[in-house]
């Protein structure tokens, strides 16, 4: 059984990370080394997997990079996407404190004069300067999502926006989609404004 790679989140979805700690007394039986495999995927796509020692248990972090994600090169593999998901599918039944991140890109374009960040980050000009709203920070109480912060990028013309949620799960192959659903819905109706299911 294989964790799947998340689709929440559509094309604005630039990358996804799941960090957190399951604890000593759940890896009984569970064949753990520490390691770090990056894998290609869609592309200039990468997974990376890492697994390391943690307090009284192991810290299982796993970055889905899509192919937008890098300016530059990506980082040279050195596993296959069979070979990350192998790792990943030791942990299935396991229970997991997580740290879950979306990272999205929209061109500001596609942002109306009557959206918020169409008119948070309108030109403002006073009489003896002028300025804009670049950025912002949402602290959400709709668990388990906690936090939206979005970004303009000047040289790129988009607004880029990261949204992080906190969660006791249990991993499945499902895992990736469970935690990206909420951070996508989280995504569309603060920041796309359409509505959790637009």
């Amino acid at each position: 059984m294989n964790i799947n790679l998340p689709s929440a989140g559509g094309k604005y979805l630039r990358s996804m990370t799941a960090c957190g700690r399951i604890k000593a007394k759940h890896l009984k039986g569970v064949d753990v080394e520490t390691l770090e495999l990056i894998a290609p995927w869609k592309s200039k796509g990468r997974v990376k997997v890492t697994l390391s020692p943690a307090d009284k248990g192991i810290h299982f972090h796993l970055d889905v990079h899509g192919p937008h994600y890098y300016s530059a090169e990506p980082p040279e593999a050195n596993a296959k996407i069979s070979q990350v998901k192998e790792v990943c599918s030791r942990l299935i039944g396991k229970p997991i404190e997580v740290k879950a991140t979306g990272r999205f890109a929209v061109p500001m374009d596609e942002f109306g004069d009557d959206t918020a960040i169409g008119l948070l980050s309108k030109l403002i000009v006073g009489s003896q300067a002028q300025g804009r709203l670049v950025g912002s920070l949402y602290e959400i109480d709709d668990e388990p999502v906690s936090t939206i912060q979005w970004q303009f990028v000047e040289d790129e013309n988009e607004i880029r926006v990261s949204v992080d949620s906190l969660e006791d799960i249990e991993i499945g192959i499902d895992y990736l989609e469970r935690l990206a659903s909420p951070l996508a819905a989280a995504f569309r109706s603060v920041i796309l404004e359409k509505g959790t299911d637009a």
